[in-house]
């Protein structure tokens, strides 16, 4: 995108950083005010990792919104489970990229040779606790990564999402986002292969278990470029509307793809950046990104991961029009809605 680079002694710093304890709080108080329902934990490292974890989640679960994060899952000790569990909180979506210990160890290099060992028995702990204790919550979906190396593991991953009485597996296409050196993770033509007749025959496993899954929208998206520019030529974006990510060091973003910031939580209130002049102008952008026919300044929404989002608002602002036959075939999961 000609987008210069962050320089090395920024992204060192960038790894060291945490969300301040005292502004989080303050911010989420402020998003609750503001009215909003739904809150996402994750980042570029573990959420766990942070001290203050499930106070952040707790001060969600108190306000009655509903919580998910995203979670390698390896921090997940009974200790925690259990206050999980005592705070109502609603999804744990857990990155596992394996279904066994070798494969895991494989995915995972440098990891300990009980992590996945570990993973496991905790996540069992967490389906008996919930069973005893007569609740559904929290919900626990297993992410799969398919790359190079676990393309051919997916059927011990929906052994184990069966063992651990997962409620719904995820699978998610490698993006190599263009770099060479991330090339060698993306299967093979044969290996993708492999990867279709695998999912084709597991969509009666976890019919039978019970076990929700996105294999329908994985299949028409697996190897090929998410392009969304065709999608945006119909619709709108909304994501000025529905959704924003704050970083670790205050930076607030429309979009997962967007990379300038349009305010920083640290120098202003959320509430002045989101009804600031900046905030503004992604919005005008953004909703008449079809007329104009091309993306949002400094955002690839060519490769939107929000499309199914920005679907769904626009069938349910436009029922007839949103399932025309226009939109069939234009995106890849244009038609899908299994993401929920």
């Amino acid at each position: 995108m000609n987008i210069e680079s962050p320089d090395y002694e920024y992204l060192k710093l960038s790894q060291t950083l945490d969300a301040d304890t005292d502004q989080t709080r303050a911010l989420i108080d402020e998003l609750i005010r503001m009215g909003t329902s739904r809150f996402l934990f994750s980042g570029n490292g573990e959420p766990f990792l942070h001290k203050s974890a499930l106070g952040f989640m707790a001060r969600v679960k108190h306000a009655g919104c509903n919580c998910v994060v995203n979670t390698n899952g390896t921090l997940l000790d009974r200790a925690t489970i259990d206050e999980l569990i005592k705070m109502g909180f609603d999804e744990l979506r857990i990155t596992v990229m394996a279904g066994t210990r070798e494969m895991y160890l494989k995915t995972h290099p440098g990891s300990k040779e009980t992590t996945f060992d570990d993973l496991t028995e905790n996540l069992l702990y967490l389906a008996d606790r919930k069973y005893a204790l007569g609740v559904k919550r929290p919900k626990v979906s297993l992410v799969f990564v398919v790359v190079a190396q676990n393309y051919d593991g997916l059927v011990d991953f929906a052994n184990l999402a069966t063992l651990v009485r997962a409620a719904r597996v995820l699978f998610l296409p490698v993006d190599d986002v263009g770099d060479l050196g991330l090339r060698k993770l993306v299967p093979t033509t044969d290996e993708a292969a492999g990867v279709r007749e695998q999912l084709n025959e597991l969509r009666a496993h976890f019919k039978s278990k019970g076990i929700d899954h996105n294999i329908n929208n994985f299949l028409k998206v697996f190897r090929e470029q998410l392009d969304t520019a065709s999608l945006y030529r119909v619709i709108p974006c909304y994501n000025g509307w529905t959704f924003v990510r704050v970083e670790v060091d205050g930076g607030v973003y429309p979009c997962c793809r967007c990379y300038d910031p349009l305010g920083n939580v640290y120098q202003k209130e959320f509430k002045e950046i989101w009804h600031g002049p900046a905030y503004r102008q992604f919005r005008k952008d953004a909703v008449h990104i079809n007329r104009r026919g091309t993306p949002v300044t400094v955002c690839d929404c060519n490769s939107c991961p929000h499309h199914t989002a920005n679907l769904r608002v626009y069938r349910s602002l436009h029922p007839l029009r949103g399932r025309s036959t226009q939109l069939e075939g234009i995106c890849p999961a244009a038609s899908e809605e299994e993401e929920r």
